[in-house]
């Protein structure tokens, strides 16, 4: 990280980012960033934290929605894996504000934890320090339409990535 807050590179090339969700329609963006995390949904299955295995996390899956289909418990699953055990430290993130028409850019700074102290919905939560905002009307259209995947996370391309890694820094709202 540079002294002005802005991404360096790591190995001569930018790291993919993950683009997490604030809510349906972006509705806590700004919990996100007061209380400066990323979260996702499904409190059914718990608390994650002792949850080392997909198969763990599955059972759990499994045993919260046993009205679902298996592809629906298949999607679940990558997302709270990835979330909860595969998200490392220092690793970019990104989320949309709407009521800013912005994506927030920050960088993971702890582990997996269960917090529903904070947004009852969405209790499943990584601390992250935000870095900068990037506007939407910034972005070239191949990487608006690369973010519009329906997931609540998902990976961005490298190309998306690259992009709003290089635009200039602009200062955030906090």
């Amino acid at each position: 990280m540079m002294s002005d807050g802005s991404p360096t590179r790591s190995r001569g090339r930018l790291g993919r980012l993950t683009l997490i969700r604030a809510g349906r329609g972006g509705a806590y963006a700004e919990e996100f960033q007061s209380h400066g995390m990323v979260a996702i949904g499904w409190p059914e299955v718990g608390d994650l934290g002792g949850a080392r295995t997909r198969e763990e996390i599955g059972s759990r899956l499994a045993a919260a929605f046993p009205y679902c289909k298996r592809m629906q418990i298949v999607s679940m699953l990558g997302q709270l894996c990835y979330f909860s055990i595969e998200i490392a430290l220092d690793q970019f993130v990104l989320t949309y504000d709407p009521m800013e028409k912005a994506y927030l850019l920050g960088r993971v700074t702890g582990p997996y934890a269960y917090r529903p102290d904070l947004i009852v919905d969405l209790p499943h939560t990584r601390p992250v320090r935000w870095i900068r905002r990037v506007q939407r009307d910034a972005l070239t259209r191949a990487t608006l339409n690369s973010l519009g995947s329906i997931r609540t996370i998902f990976s961005i391309s490298q190309a998306a990535s690259t992009e709003i890694l290089a635009l200039p820094h602009q200062l955030s709202k906090q």
